[in-house]
Order: structure tokens, then C-alpha cells, then sequence
């Protein structure tokens, strides 16, 4: 059906689940200037360095990694 997607992936996922239930579960929108959004549920678990110095009054933040090598 699409035949440029990028190919996205999640360079410090660990694993990841793209959801199926009956049919592929993605939205795509197109806007009046011809951008095109694509949309998909996935769910991801992920790894991220902690700085535990202030445990255990520390706060954290996980980023996501998204890369694609071509278009």
C-alpha cells in the first residue's frame, strides 16, 4: 500500500510490540499542503542510563531514540 515509508526503528528499544488487532492499526493523514503524518500504536520498552547520585530523591528521564537510514 505505501511504498516510501521510512524505515523508523527504535535504536534503545529492548523490545517493542507494533499492535494488530484484525487489521494493521495505523491512521494517516494528509493536510491542505500535501504533508502527509503517519500514524501507529507500538508499544516499547526501553533502556536508559540512571544517574542514581541523588537516590532517592533523583529524578529520571528516558528518552526515546528514533532513527531511519533511508526514505
Amino acid at each position: 500500500m505505501f511504498q516510501r515509508l521510512p524505515d523508523l526503528y527504535f535504536a534503545n528499544a529492548r523490545t517493542s510490540k507494533f499492535h494488530d488487532v484484525t487489521i494493521p492499526n495505523f491512521s494517516l493523514f494528509i493536510d491542505r499542503d500535501g504533508n502527509i503524518a503517519y500514524s501507529t500504536r507500538v508499544t516499547l520498552n526501553v533502556a536508559c542510563n540512571l544517574e542514581l547520585a541523588n537516590y532517592p530523591m533523583d529524578s529520571q528521564t528516558c528518552g526515546i531514540r528514533m532513527v531511519s537510514c533511508k526514505l
